[in-house]
């Protein structure tokens, strides 16, 4: 169902046994997904009008009007792909890892915490969130990769944590970013792998 653009509702029946990821990616128009009580592959448990892996509290593919549960351990890759209308996400402690393009163009997004359990944040978690305006991550993750915030054009303002070992380009094309929090050292910051950091020149580093 990827790129149904004016599919609104989805229902999982208790047949189902089975759905990739990125099955319902780009599917601007979702406001309701829900799965039969009796599936016993998926739930969409707490009424969060999204589609979760049981088995291992994966959330699999979520909608313009999804909460995250607090038993969600992972979001998966494509998981809110191309939910232009959500305004806000809440991503639970206990969350693990956000896939590959998990929040692609998530137009709407304005703000972003990532909690500390998070410890995998893949490639392009968030790329052409184009209303961030701020990113607060916390200690845990060790890799900020290529485009994870990339083509965030009103994000000004990111919040580092000192775990973090690794900038690989995650901010390209975020024209718009001016300071970086970084909550370590000066002699932590230099610590840490910058090469192809993509960190624009003119952006102002405040540590602690």
């Amino acid at each position: 169902f990827s790129g149904c653009t004016k599919l609104d509702t989805i229902f999982i029946p208790n047949s189902v046994k089975s759905i990739g990821y990125g099955a319902f990616a780009d599917c601007w128009s979702l406001i309701s997904m829900s799965v039969a009580s009796d599936n016993v592959e998926y739930d969409s448990r707490d009424n969060c009008n999204a589609i979760i892996e049981t088995y291992n509290n994966n959330l699999l593919s979520g909608c313009n009007k999804s909460t995250i549960p607090d038993t969600i351990t992972s979001i998966s890759e494509y998981a809110f792909y191309g939910c232009e209308q959500i305004a806000e996400v809440n991503i639970p402690e206990g969350v693990v890892s956000i896939g590959e393009r998990a929040f692609y163009c998530c137009k709407s997004l304005k703000k972003i915490m990532i909690p500390s359990s998070v410890v995998i944040l893949d490639a392009f978690a968030f790329q052409g969130c184009t209303s961030i305006t701020q990113v607060i991550i916390e200690e845990g993750i060790e890799s900020l990769t290529q485009g994870v915030f990339g083509d965030c054009t009103a994000l000004t303002t990111i919040t580092i944590p000192k775990s973090v070992k690794s900038i690989s380009e995650p901010f390209s094309s975020c024209d718009s970013l001016k300071e970086i929090k970084y909550r370590g050292t000066i002699s932590q910051w230099d610590d840490i792998n910058k090469t192809h950091s993509g960190i624009p020149n003119d952006v102002i580093i405040i540590y602690n």
